[in-house]
């Protein structure tokens, strides 16, 4: 069967799986044909309040896509988890986890202040020389992708 997966900006993939294909098959499986790491994907089946992530272990059996009663002609969408790097001025640098290129930067400085304990209105978030000062705006408007570095400037 054929399993479509959707959800990157720029394109869909399509796999040949069996519904004994495990979950973390399929993410190895992107992995070696996108080049998107296993640990920064999430494959959602479904839709709305049902949607569903797909578990590469759901405890105490290994998940397959049979198991999560995906068949043929079904649609399968992947979310990439992004990771962030800030750089403080005091020389630390903390990285921020699970970011999608949907997150708006008021969901990212909320996370620096729970990392931090630093408050949203004192960051002043630095990308290649230009403030991030619309909260409303996404990490993908401003050109942010995984593994891009951030310099947190404190006002006061």
């Amino acid at each position: 069967m054929t399993v479509e997966i959707t959800g990157r900006p720029d394109k869909f993939v399509t796999i040949d799986v069996n519904g004994s294909d495990t979950i973390d098959r399929i993410k190895t499986r992107v992995w070696c044909e996108e080049g998107i790491p296993a640990s920064q994907q999430r494959l959602i089946f479904g839709s709305g309040i049902w949607a569903e992530q797909l578990e590469t272990d759901v405890w105490p059996y290994v998940q397959t896509l049979s198991d999560s009663h995906i068949g043929p002609g079904c649609k399968v969408v992947l979310r990439v988890v992004e990771k962030m790097f800030v750089n403080m001025l005091s020389g630390k640098t903390i990285t921020l986890h699970g970011f999608l290129h949907n997150t708006n930067i008021d969901t990212l400085k909320c996370q620096i202040q729970r990392q931090e304990g630093i408050p949203v209105h004192q960051q002043r978030l630095i990308f290649e020389g230009n403030e991030l000062e619309h909260l409303w705006y996404t990490l993908s408007d401003y050109g942010l992708k995984a593994g891009s570095e951030l310099d947190l400037v404190r006002s006061t």
